[in-house]
């Protein structure tokens, strides 16, 4: 039991929505103009910092913004095949977009 609490093996556990428990809660409704934050925030906030060490370069967001995508909604909204036209941008780099723009959202 030691060696296992010392090599740090997980206890894996199960939550069933169908369990009689999660069927009492109910959640309240949201406001309909609540949305997420990060959305309506500049791509600028998606450069290269602390918070974002593999964040995008100045040129790429300089490119993004170019080509009309100004916001991070804009960037969520915008197709894989619309990136790939910004030019000095291809699958690689709209991967990379992709990844720091997800990491925005969900911190």
């Amino acid at each position: 039991m030691i060696d296992e609490w010392i090599g740090a093996k997980p206890d894996l556990a199960e939550i069933h929505s169908s369990a009689a428990t999660f069927n009492n809660i109910v959640l309240p409704p949201l406001a309909p103009e609540n949305t997420l934050g990060i959305l309506s925030k500049s791509i600028d906030v998606l450069a290269k910092s602390r918070a974002y060490p593999y964040g995008l370069t100045e040129d790429k967001i300089l490119r993004l913004k170019s080509a009309g995508i100004t916001t991070i909604q804009e960037l969520a909204n915008s197709s894989e095949n619309k990136l790939k036209q910004i030019e000095m941008v291809g699958p690689a780099t709209v991967k990379r977009i992709r990844d720091v723009m997800l990491q925005a959202i969900w911190m």
